[in-house]
């Protein structure tokens, strides 16, 4: 019994398959754009290029550095339509870049460049409003219930084997007790009545 409870205590969440490849998706555009972003020469020639290239490397390092944070609530329909938001941006971004590569030398570059700014602040609100929406649901996730019980039985039998010195544990008696009252407080019955006797 103790084998199966731990497994099922310690086994890791499966994580959602449409988080993972949404996360995948905007790394991967962030990696493209970053690229397209430094070696352009029509983009380079606009003013504002090193503001938008700084914008993308940061929404870059945050999902790598956040992605465990993201996975864990990714559950969360707030995070998956931040995340999905962020990646139609990112798709922005690519459109734009298309479209300054495309255009002609008389096009307007105040237009341009205007473009370029409304796109790296919303690129920034975006993996702002993501990154929000993942702390907020962290702060309010409720924890499994089902540990607790799981976790007071486990630790209730670790307790019974240092009483009577079984599976290979030494008899000892103020271990035991540890082990019974740290069972009780997770809310284990059995422990609770040995220890009120």
């Amino acid at each position: 019994m103790s084998s199966t409870n731990s497994t099922a205590i310690n086994q890791p969440v499966s994580p959602n398959p449409e988080a993972v490849d949404l996360i995948e998706r905007v790394q991967g555009l962030a990696k493209v754009l970053r690229v397209t972003a430094a070696d352009n020469k029509k983009l380079a020639s606009l003013k504002g290029n090193e503001e938008l290239i700084h914008r993308i490397d940061e929404v870059l390092l945050e999902i790598e550095e956040q992605a465990d944070k993201i996975m864990a609530v990714s559950a969360s329909a707030a995070v998956m339509r931040d995340l999905t938001t962020l990646q139609s941006t990112m798709m922005e971004v690519k459109d734009f870049f298309e479209l300054v590569n495309h255009a002609s030398m008389f096009s307007s570059k105040h237009k341009m460049k205007l473009r370029m700014q409304n796109i790296y602040q919303s690129l920034r609100s975006r993996c702002t409003q993501l990154m929000t929406a993942v702390s907020l649901e962290l702060l309010t996730k409720k924890p499994d219930d089902d540990a607790k019980p799981k976790l007071g039985a486990e630790l209730y039998l670790l307790g019974l084997n240092y009483y009577f010195g079984l599976a290979g544990k030494p008899r000892n008696f103020a271990l035991a007790f540890e082990k019974f009252l740290e069972a009780s407080e997770l809310g284990d019955p059995e422990a609770m009545i040995l220890l009120a006797k």
